[in-house]
């Protein structure tokens, strides 16, 4: 079970409420839930299991100051999961999801946020709006390099590309139990990749690491 950052509280936050698919109330993602009040949800103690266990990232990540929480940046920070997608850099992914347009991605906290876990590196990290997504990290021309090698590893050609693509396998959990969520040598502070034995999802645990730079320019 993924431990939340002490004392942080959604507070009147219900970005999720907008941002996330919730399909046992058929709410669409993008649309706000019929049970939206404004600033809070209308059947809070009877709210579906995947509402009550799913957090943004601004509750896991303790270096995600208070000027990240959603509703104040315009910007939700989510680890996202397609466990079987043919993109390996859609298994596992940092989301941050842009809640009224992409102008939110400029503002100095995005900025910092983004440039934090692409300094960790553990995971590919992508911004989106609406229908629009665009991977961060890896830089999408390396993406385009690295993708075959990671999917068949035996077939790659190029020695810094296998390496590389082998890095990006044990992250990722392919084959055998997900490796520590970071490169041979490095010290990932957002933890490790630990794959579920009953769902078979995989899930992000992440730290309290101080990695964001709090400065404004």
């Amino acid at each position: 079970m993924q431990s939340l950052v002490r004392d942080r509280t959604c507070g009147t936050c219900t970005a999720c409420c907008r941002v996330l698919e919730i399909k046992t109330l058929g709410k669409p993602a993008g649309t706000l839930c019929e049970h939206n009040t404004g600033a809070a949800c209308g059947i809070y103690k009877n709210r579906p299991a995947a509402c009550a266990k799913w957090h943004c990232l601004w509750r896991k990540v303790e270096a995600l100051p208070d000027e990240l929480r959603p509703d104040r940046s315009e910007v939700m920070f989510s680890l996202e999961t397609a466990p079987t997608s043919e993109d390996p850099f859609l298994r596992a992914r940092i989301v941050g999801r842009a809640l009224h347009g992409p102008d939110a991605f400029e503002r100095w906290e995005a900025i910092e946020a983004i440039g934090m876990f692409v300094r960790e590196g553990s995971l590919p990290v992508w911004t989106a709006f609406g229908s629009v997504a665009s991977l961060i990290y890896p830089e999408p021309t390396r993406a385009d390099h690295l993708r075959d090698a990671i999917r068949h590893p035996h077939a790659a050609r190029n020695r810094g590309h296998e390496e590389e693509a082998a890095a990006w396998r044990l992250r990722l959990g392919y084959g055998a139990a997900p490796q520590e969520a970071n490169l041979p040598g490095t010290k990932s502070p957002l933890g490790r990749l630990d794959s579920s034995p009953e769902t078979g999802e995989t899930h992000f645990a992440t730290g309290t690491a101080k990695l964001f730079n709090g400065t404004k320019g």
